[in-house]
């Protein structure tokens, strides 16, 4: 039998680790089988873990991002530099949080990469839409206390384009586990209702998020006029689908020049291939909650175009049966089945258990799929 397994990272296990141990549980079990296993991501924040872009991406090489506030690191390989900011803390008040990505971005360009990617979760604290980001990055930073609903500096679009100067000629790539827009039903408020946000506070937060995004479209249209040419245009600036990821910083990422792509795009290029000869497609991922994993998508594209099964292994799942087919799964396990009904906060203890729960279901699944 030939397997295909995509391996996302896992609580306190990288997707390196993941795959190594999805890779001797299921051989462990069937010996005689051919497997070919993929390290891959799901752009989403994973406690004890990185996302897993950059080792999709070729960044192998861990190094400190010098001046940064606490220590926070950077990984590079291939002419391309990968920040990760999936498991960034609450933004703070003001334009403290995203100011360190503009260092960030700073410290990167300087280095003259090929690309510079910056990795967001998709759902984040709401933060300041990245203008302390083009502030740090310019060189002229914004009060601290500036938040979203204040009037920005007058010379904002100067800051926006001397921004973009600074990053030149890098590209600049933003991946995030999926949609998540920036205003309307499906905004950043409104997704932080169904969380506990009051609904007045989050009806505040909207206008505040409105008004923010509009004055910041409205310069990034003046600093075209100065960088040369039309860049972005503001209605797809305010209303893209990845607006609100990371709490709003992709929109800040776009005004400066990102891509803003979603990560089954990175996935889809690393499975090229992977289900060509297989008899079965193995996806392993964190939890699913109401939207599923990040680079799913591309794993049941491959599975599909070969009409192979393909069995999702995840933490956890809030899925009903029904869901399954919608999805273009044949199954789902659970590593700790229960865990996404659970409000208990992910610790050492429990995520160093996370390797024998996986051989235990992945040794399920090779018992259960086995034509032998």
């Amino acid at each position: 039998m030939r397997v295909a397994v995509a391996a996302a990272p896992l609580p306190g296990l990288s997707a390196g680790a993941v795959a190594d141990l999805v890779r001797r549980a299921w051989l462990g079990r069937r010996g005689a089988d051919a497997l070919d296993v993929r390290a891959v991501s799901d752009a989403a924040a994973v406690p004890y873990a990185t996302s897993g872009v950059q080792g999709m991406l070729g960044a192998t090489t861990q190094v400190d991002v010098p001046g940064a506030a606490g220590r926070r690191f950077a990984w590079v390989g291939a002419d391309r530099v990968v920040l990760d900011y999936t498991r960034s803390p609450a933004a703070p008040a003001g334009t403290a949080g995203t100011a360190a990505i503009g260092r960030d971005l700073a410290w990167a360009a300087r280095r003259r990469p090929r690309e510079i990617v910056a990795v967001l979760s998709s759902f984040a604290a709401i933060g300041d839409l990245g203008a302390g980001m083009v502030g740090s990055l310019s060189g002229r930073p914004l009060p601290r206390s500036w938040t979203p609903g204040l009037p920005l500096p007058s010379d904002m679009a100067g800051r926006i384009a001397a921004a973009r100067r600074v990053l030149r000629p890098s590209h600049l790539t933003v991946f995030t586990g999926g949609p998540q827009r920036l205003l309307g039903p499906t905004g950043l408020a409104r997704a932080w209702t169904r969380r506990g946000m009051a609904p007045a506070l989050a009806q505040e937060m909207e206008r505040a998020l409105g008004q923010a995004s509009a004055a910041m479209a409205a310069a990034s249209a003046d600093a075209d006029a100065q960088t040369g040419g039309d860049l972005l245009g503001a209605e797809d600036l305010v209303r893209g689908p990845y607006a609100g990821a990371g709490g709003g910083a992709a929109f800040g990422l776009r005004i400066v020049g990102a891509r803003v792509l979603p990560v089954r795009e990175a996935v889809a290029v690393a499975l090229e291939g992977w289900a060509s000869q297989a008899d079965l497609c193995l996806y392993v991922s964190g939890a699913v909650g109401e939207s599923p994993p990040g680079g799913l998508d591309a794993a049941v594209a491959c599975a599909a175009r070969r009409a192979v099964p393909l069995v999702l292994v995840c933490d956890s799942a809030s899925l009903q049966r029904s869901e399954l087919a919608r999805l273009g799964l044949n199954g789902v396990y659970e590593i700790r089945p229960g865990r996404a009904f659970d409000d208990a906060p992910e610790t050492p203890a429990t995520a160093a258990g996370m390797a024998g729960a996986l051989t235990d279901a992945v040794a399920r699944v090779a018992g259960t799929w086995g034509w032998e």
